[in-house]
Order: C-alpha cells, then sequence, then structure tokens
C-alpha cells in the first residue's frame, strides 16, 4: 500500500514537472512585443493627415553642387506656373509587424495622390518606440511587401549629429532596404513659411545613392513643425563637386517639393 501510495506521488511529481517545462517552453518561445510612444516631430494617431502641394520646378544648376544655408538656398518660386499636384499623407491603421522573433506595434502611413483611388499605392508602417521613429517596410495592396527596421528619426536629436538609418527603394521591380550615405539635424528652428502660416522647423536631411549610379545622389531636406508634422520636403539630385574632376564643381536639380496647404491632427 506504502509503495503504491509512492509511485503515485511519483507519477504526479512527474506530471507537474512535464506541466511547468512546456509552459515555461511555451513562455520563451513567445515572441516580445514591444511598447510603443509619441514623437515629438510627428503626432501618431489613426485619423491624422497632411495635405501638401507637389510642385516640380524646374530649377537647379549644371555648373555647380547646392550649398545649403537655409530654405532660400534653393531659389523656389512656387507659383501657378510650376507644375502642382495635390498630395496626402494620412495615418490609416496600425499593424504588428513582427521581425526576429519581436513585435513592434506599428502606424501604417498611406501616401497618395487626389487624382488616384485611395490606399492604391504604397503604405508604409512605422514604429514609435522609446529611442525614435523607426521605418518599418513598405507594402502594397495586393503586391510587393518588405519589413525591415531602421531609424527615421531619435527621439534625442543632437544638432549636426549623424545617425544611422535606412530607405527603402525600389530597383529592378523590387523593394529594397539599404543605409543611407548620411541623415542628421542641420536645423531645430529654422522658420518655414506655407500657404497656412509660419513655422519654426527642425530640418532633417539625408543623403542617400542613386540605386543605378554611384556618382548621384538624392538629398532631402525634411522641414518639421514639433506637434504639427512634415510642412515641407524638398528632393534633389546632386552630384558633388568632389566626385569626378578636381575642376568639376558638380550639379543639382530639384526633383519635387512637398509644401503642406492643410492638416488635421489630434
Amino acid at each position: 500500500m506504502k509503495m503504491m501510495i509512492i509511485r503515485k506521488i511519483k507519477i504526479t511529481l512527474t506530471i507537474f514537472s512535464l506541466f511547468i517545462l512546456t509552459a515555461c517552453n511555451e513562455s520563451i518561445n513567445e515572441p516580445k512585443y514591444m511598447g510603443t510612444t509619441s514623437h515629438f516631430l510627428l503626432p501618431a494617431k489613426i485619423g491624422n493627415n497632411w495635405e501638401y502641394t507637389r510642385y516640380t520646378p524646374d530649377l537647379g544648376s549644371s555648373d555647380s553642387a547646392l550649398v545649403y544655408k537655409n530654405f532660400n538656398s534653393f531659389g523656389l518660386l512656387l507659383n501657378s506656373d510650376v507644375t502642382q499636384q495635390s498630395i496626402r499623407w494620412e495615418i490609416i491603421d496600425s499593424i504588428d509587424i513582427k521581425l526576429n522573433h519581436i513585435i513592434y506595434p506599428s502606424y501604417v502611413f498611406d501616401f497618395y495622390s487626389f487624382d488616384q483611388s485611395k490606399y492604391v499605392n504604397y503604405n508604409k508602417p512605422y514604429w514609435f518606440g522609446e529611442d525614435g521613429i523607426y521605418h518599418m517596410g513598405i507594402f502594397e495592396k495586393g503586391g510587393d511587401t518588405l519589413f525591415s527596421k531602421g531609424l527615421y528619426i531619435p527621439s534625442n536629436i543632437t544638432l549636426n549629429s549623424s545617425w544611422n538609418g535606412s530607405s527603402l527603394i525600389r530597383y529592378n521591380g523590387i523593394f529594397t532596404s539599404k543605409n543611407v550615405e548620411e541623415r542628421k539635424c542641420i536645423s531645430k528652428n529654422e522658420i518655414i513659411e506655407t500657404p497656412i502660416g509660419k513655422y519654426n522647423c527642425y530640418v532633417i536631411y539625408t543623403r542617400e545613392n542613386e540605386a543605378d549610379d554611384y556618382t548621384l545622389y538624392i538629398d532631402s531636406y525634411e522641414y518639421f513643425a514639433p506637434n504639427i508634422g512634415l510642412v515641407c520636403k524638398v528632393v534633389i539630385d546632386i552630384v558633388p563637386d568632389y566626385e569626378i574632376l578636381p575642376n568639376y564643381r558638380g550639379w543639382w536639380r530639384i526633383r519635387y517639393v512637398y509644401m503642406i496647404n492643410n492638416y488635421i491632427v489630434n
């Protein structure tokens, strides 16, 4: 009788031990779920949206590279004679993105023009982490998808101090993630005048290689007003003066300009 009781106790302990091990293994195998926070340069909430006029001015220089001092360095005249298009940037959804056994709850930003149906273009998810805003990839409705993590804007921004970042491009028909050449904040108090008012902006500068031409760079200047978001963006093609010949002074040309004309931020 005593032996039977001891045997039952051993069996019970074995079953209990297996249960504990199974529970521990399941806990270990569960992905880590990251939290989210806010960022003072880009208010994140579903429904927030920013409307822009997209200009494509025929402007640049064929005998010198751009030396940026402030917004006036571009020499822009954004009037009715310049080709225009209406653009909206909108937070339309949220999505959990799993990378390397970690889940990042991200906001989905849609970027589309008013002459196209909503949501037909690509979407970009962003994760708002404790240490900054991260690009989390790109996907198309019914098309290509690429999830990857790269720092867009850090939480603590030091003037003229570069940080490691990434950009997403389509190369040979396939979405690709690559590191940028440089990304940094070049001003924390530049005044930008828009059709809806003047804004004191942080200027985020990014340089990246053109995918199939390593003498040509794409430089972007993004102007963020705290607690409002992106109010202006200028993108240029540029060949710096040191790239080709000692006497060659480079060239640059504007690709496009986004200038805000309306926004809704909650």
